[in-house]
């Protein structure tokens, strides 16, 4: 035999009292490290300009420091020949 409820249903629930919500944590810590599967670049992070194109192979590693791009040296002359006149800059 079905059993029907008709009407309306209240649910309330009542807290009394006081509430700690603070966690204490005792011990030490010490630096923060991330951990990745990622392998860690092992090539040179300076690149001297030159005219040849350059290219770190850096895709797929994870990079813990800076590329730098040092300025072009003061003693690099740019040599540039035409077929008949050789021009030093």
């Amino acid at each position: 035999m079905p059993l029907v409820l008709d009407g309306d249903l209240q649910v309330s629930v009542v807290l009394d009292g006081d509430m700690d919500m603070s966690i204490e944590l005792d011990g030490e810590y010490g630096d923060i490290q991330y951990y990745s599967d990622m392998a860690v670049y092992p090539g040179e992070t300076t690149v001297i300009p030159s005219q040849s194109r350059q290219v770190l192979m850096t895709n797929g590693y994870l990079m813990p420091s800076n590329v730098t791009v040092e300025p072009i040296p003061w003693y690099y002359g740019l040599i540039t020949w035409n077929g008949s006149v050789l021009t030093v800059s």
